[in-house]
């Protein structure tokens, strides 16, 4: 039980990691696109956001493919479970912070987040199937 746990917040510590200091570098080389001149928050502009959610997609699949990879056993379920709690988070974050992003952007992330991480367990799954063919 305890290494299935760790497998899935193995993932989760992963993703919000990476995701954390892309968004510290991005918010130190374009500050002003993170924060108004009165020091609030701001939305960055399109091209940007449309990158945090495909560098956030990416990471979901890396963090997807790391609680597979770490689960003692059911890859693909450690995975979807990983993206279960990704959702949950990114749902209460957006209650709590209503207006602090647009709702098409909470929504099209939530979504992508939760799909990176089963595909992430599914390329590991799909590996592992590889590897045992080639072996027998």
């Amino acid at each position: 039980m305890l290494r299935r746990t760790l497998s899935v917040v193995a993932g989760l510590v992963v993703i919000l990691l990476l995701v954390g200091v892309t968004d510290a570098i991005l918010a130190a080389i374009f500050p002003a696109q993170f924060r108004h001149a009165d020091g609030t928050h701001a939305f960055p502009d399109l091209p940007l956001a449309v990158f945090a959610m495909v560098y956030s997609f990416a990471y979901s699949v890396v963090g997807g493919y790391l609680t597979a990879r770490l689960a003692p056993r059911s890859p693909q379920a450690h995975a979807f479970a990983l993206g279960a709690v990704l959702v949950v988070i990114s749902v209460v974050f957006a209650v709590m912070n209503p207006y602090q992003h647009p709702w098409w952007y909470l929504v099209a992330c939530t979504a992508l987040i939760g799909v990176g991480c089963v595909i992430g367990g599914g390329l590991k799954t799909e590996r592992t199937r590889n590897a045992a063919a080639a072996a027998a």
